[in-house]
C-alpha cells in the first residue's frame, strides 16, 4: 500500500501499489484520472499538471519520474530531470509545483 500525505493539511491518500501510479489532477474533458488525484487540494493553483509525475515499481523498488511537467517535480528538495526515474524511499518528500507531499510505503505488499 502507498500512502501519500498532503503536507499543508495532513490529509492521507491510500493507493494500492501497481507497476505505475500516475500523480496529478483530474481533467474530466480529456478523461485524465490519476490514481493520486490532487485536484481537491488546490492542485491547479499550485502548479500541478494533469499528468505531473508517476511512481514506478520495478524489481522490488519504487522510483519517481517527472512526466515533463511545467512546474517541476522535486525529491527531498532537489529538482528531478523530466523522464529520469529516481529511487523513492518511504518517508521521502515529493513536491509537485508548490504542492508538498510525503510518501510512505511498505514494499513487502508490492503487487507485481
Amino acid at each position: 500500500m502507498l500512502q501519500v500525505t498532503v503536507a499543508h493539511i495532513g490529509h492521507r491518500l491510500r493507493v494500492s501499489l501497481e507497476p505505475e501510479i500516475l500523480i496529478g489532477r483530474r481533467d474530466d474533458s480529456s478523461g485524465i484520472s490519476p490514481q493520486v488525484d490532487l485536484t481537491p487540494y488546490g492542485a491547479a493553483g499550485k502548479g500541478v499538471s494533469r499528468q505531473h509525475a508517476k511512481i514506478i515499481a520495478r524489481n522490488d523498488e519504487l522510483f519517481i519520474e517527472d512526466m515533463g511537467s511545467v512546474n517541476g517535480t522535486f525529491l527531498n528538495g532537489h529538482r528531478i530531470d523530466p523522464y529520469q526515474a529516481l529511487p523513492l524511499n518511504s518517508g521521502d518528500v515529493v513536491q509537485l509545483g508548490t504542492l508538498v507531499l510525503q510518501v510512505y510505503f511498505d514494499l513487502p505488499g508490492l503487487e507485481k
